[in-house]
């Protein structure tokens, strides 16, 4: 029996050269980025924090709830107060437009709580890829989206042998500088 996975299949001719194609490439993935997201989480260590707060109840003992201080210039709380608030409201609109936080359909609320606290994991890995950038690269303040389609959505294959496995990402990689300064900086950053 003929195996259809890597069996050729044939294309129009470009240029009267033969087109072919097969699933024979090997273990390959498009999500090549993930290696960033993991040098990001590496470095926060939010893992290991989000393990901490799952299983232990919040100790009221401990938590601190600062009074606002409404004193100060117009010009002070307009800089400082509701400038700050839409930058808030820019950050949130990220958290809930570009990581579907928003999603919280299930009937259980600890269920939807934990998808909350996913998301805000998510949040975190994405925004810190995004501050590892150049300053002067425009991905710098792009939105997560952007960043997720041309940084983290990059192919690759996966080569393992018994001693290491080789993530080889693709040579046409477009942002190729860009991720390869993100992994560096974050390398450098990681404990």
């Amino acid at each position: 029996m003929v195996d259809d996975s890597v069996s050729g299949f044939g294309f129009p001719a470009i240029c009267r050269k033969k087109v072919t194609a097969a699933f024979d490439g090997g273990r390959l993935t498009s999500d090549g980025g993930v290696l960033l997201l993991a040098q990001a989480e590496r470095a926060m260590g939010i893992a290991g924090r989000l393990a901490g707060c799952i299983a232990d109840p919040r100790d009221q003992s401990r938590v601190v709830h600062d009074l606002a201080d409404k004193a100060g210039s117009a010009e002070h709380i307009y800089d400082t107060l509701y400038c700050a608030r839409g930058q808030a409201e820019n950050l949130i609109k990220l958290h809930k437009a570009q990581l579907k936080s928003d999603r919280t359909s299930c009937r259980s609320a600890n269920a939807n709580q934990m998808r909350l606290f996913l998301h805000t994991a998510a949040y975190w890995l994405m925004w810190t890829v995004r501050q590892a950038l150049p300053e002067n690269a425009a991905l710098r303040t792009a939105e997560f989206a952007t960043i997720r389609l041309r940084l983290i959505k990059v192919a690759a294959r996966i080569v393992e042998t018994a001693t290491r496995v080789r993530i080889a990402l693709a040579s046409a990689c477009p942002d190729a500088a860009l991720f390869r300064h993100v992994a560096v900086s974050l390398r450098a950053a990681s404990p």
